[in-house]
């Protein structure tokens, strides 16, 4: 990516301001209340307090997660809230990234809140409720540091799909999921994680997007590549379909297996979420493989026996 700093440069591309200081998307939103950037940046009076702001974080991290949910619950207090921070952010950023309008007004939308968070950051944030979020975000960077550089990929990596929401190919799709998740995990930790954490993130990444390929082609969308599926991806057969997840499953085991060194290699604090993420991610898999074509019509979740089990074991087996 080639975008310069988020906080030297967001003020000059952050659209027109009020004599406040506050950026006109907070003033005039471009989402309904109900979407996820809804959700954190135009909140409803009374809805300012830190505990009901880190509720709906955590709330909305889990729909993210979707089956990998469980591994939130296996951090520390503190751990938690700033993954739910991250995930609820990086949630609101692909939504307004996929969401409505022109590729541009979607990059100027993500080039506001990116001035929101830069001016918190710098400790200029206002008292309005509906900066609750930023204000939050900016005191757990306080804390530890999200890096800056960190927070620069993560809104480069949403910029680039608010201007192009399929990848041409399996090199660009590789290329976008490592890049969001070194840029997640930087964030979470607060340093910069090894090569087979960024392949564990890109991983599951991966998955989830595999997992929601039914409901994105009720939506004329694909997350697969335009080179394994081309569009209209509506008219695609369960075949053509099919083939185009069996590639991907296949690409998504050799990452996975690399992956797995992961579990030595995170943080202590996360250790055991990692635990209960790999077995539950070659569950997910092994769901995906089989029958492809039927994966137009349906979404493969993890049995809740299944995450159960992972998750007492990961909470319970002695760290290494």
């Amino acid at each position: 990516m080639t975008t310069a700093p988020l906080v030297e440069t967001t003020p000059a591309v952050a659209g027109p301001r009020q004599t406040s200081g506050r950026p006109a998307v907070f003033d005039r939103p471009t989402w309904s209340a109900e979407s996820p950037a809804g959700r954190l940046f135009s909140r409803p009076p009374g809805s300012g307090d830190e505990l009901a702001l880190l509720r709906s974080c955590l709330r909305m991290a889990g729909e993210r997660a979707g089956d990998f949910a469980r591994a939130l619950e296996l951090l520390p207090a503190r751990e938690q809230e700033r993954a739910a921070l991250l995930l609820a952010l990086t949630g609101a950023l692909f939504a307004t990234a996929t969401g409505a309008g022109n590729p541009e007004s979607r990059v100027d939308d993500l080039d506001r809140i990116a001035f929101a968070i830069a001016r918190a950051l710098r400790g200029e944030s206002s008292t309005q409720e509906d900066e609750s979020f930023v204000r939050r975000l900016a005191a757990e960077s306080r804390r530890r540091s999200f890096t800056r550089q960190a927070l620069d990929d993560l809104f480069d990596a949403a910029r680039v799909v608010a201007r192009r929401r399929r990848p041409e190919t399996a090199e660009a799709l590789a290329l976008r999921a490592h890049v969001l998740s070194d840029a997640f995990t930087t964030a979470l930790f607060g340093a910069a994680p090894t090569p087979a954490v960024v392949d564990l993130g890109a991983g599951l990444l991966r998955l989830r997007a595999l997992q929601s390929l039914a409901e994105d082609l009720r939506g004329h969308h694909c997350a697969l590549p335009e080179s394994a599926l081309a569009e209209p991806v509506q008219y695609r057969t369960p075949e053509e379909v099919g083939a185009a997840v069996e590639r991907e499953c296949g690409e998504l085991r050799q990452l996975l297996l690399k992956g797995a060194r992961a579990a030595g290699e995170v943080p202590l604090s996360f250790r055991r979420p990692v635990a209960f993420l790999l077995p539950v991610a070659l569950s997910l898999l092994g769901l995906l493989e089989d029958r492809p074509p039927e994966l137009v019509r349906r979404a493969p979740t993890v049995g809740k026996w299944a995450l159960r089990r992972a998750y007492w074991r990961a909470r319970f087996t002695p760290l290494g």
